[in-house]
């Protein structure tokens, strides 16, 4: 009896864990997309112009910090690869955008 109680808690464990991983997945492409759509092409800390899959899509809250804001399109920007390095080291982008910016 206690071995079917465990089975069945563990069998709810794992359906709960796949519901969650997918609302973790669904939204990466639509994600991209609106950042994208948003940068119009132009990198969101020096202003150069991107050239097509030259860029990256950078998190101005980290993931890690703030996994709910991770495909929410206002916490993304677009980046050249030399000022997505320097964000990432220096972790700027929270301080440089203004209080109508914030999520």
């Amino acid at each position: 009896m206690n071995l079917e109680k465990t089975i069945r808690k563990i069998e709810r464990r794992r359906r709960l864990l796949r519901r969650i991983r997918c609302l973790f997945t669904v939204g990466r492409k639509p994600f991209r997309k609106q950042v994208e759509k948003k940068s119009k092409d132009i990198c969101g800390l020096c202003g150069d112009h991107l050239l097509p899959r030259k860029y990256q899509i950078h998190h101005i809250y980290p993931k890690r910090n703030y996994p709910i804001l991770r495909y929410e399109p206002k916490n993304g920007v677009c980046l050249c690869i030399p000022c997505h390095k320097f964000a990432d080291e220096m972790n700027i982008l929270q301080e440089l955008i203004t209080d109508s910016e914030k999520i």
